[in-house]
């Protein structure tokens, strides 16, 4: 059986976790020494991958795929998934952020304002956040690159 924890719970047992280690920061371990320097180098010509303006760019990460995802073989538009339980703007919204990621956001803004900004803090609700997410989304559209948040929050 799971069990479900705040995200205040979350971080304090992080905490908690981090700092009861039995480690000492200060001493060494065995087989490194600070002297030695390890420089990540590749070969430029060995790789040969280079980006748009020729430059050698650096080898991939391992966690990354080498090769980019076979293109989609399914119609171009929405799935049929989509068609079925998008029926207004919200369900469509919430196919992309699921009422459990919108609360965990929350709490951790909320969180991190009292944190930072103590009793000046304004609560943070589900209407700020979906309207800032709208906002952000407004100037992907409009393509509004550089213009500050709060010039769009007026419309």
């Amino acid at each position: 059986m799971s069990r479900e924890f705040t995200a205040l719970q979350v971080m304090r047992q992080m905490l908690s976790n981090a700092f009861s280690d039995d480690a000492n920061p200060d001493e060494e371990a065995e087989g490194v020494s600070e002297e030695e320097d390890y420089e990540a180098t590749y070969d430029k010509q060995e790789r040969g991958r280079k980006d748009r303006s020729g430059e050698a760019t650096p080898p991939p990460s391992p966690h990354m795929p080498s090769s980019p995802l076979p293109p989609s073989t399914g119609p171009p538009g929405p799935t049929e998934y989509s068609l079925v339980h998008a029926r207004d703007i919200a369900s469509a919204f919430f196919m992309f952020v699921t009422p459990s990621i919108e609360r965990i956001i929350l709490e951790m803004t909320n969180l991190e304002g009292r944190r930072k900004i103590g009793d000046g803090w304004k609560r943070m609700d589900a209407v700020d956040l979906r309207a800032y997410m709208g906002l952000l989304l407004l100037a992907g559209v409009y393509r509004s690159r550089g213009e500050a948040t709060a010039s769009l929050w007026d419309l």
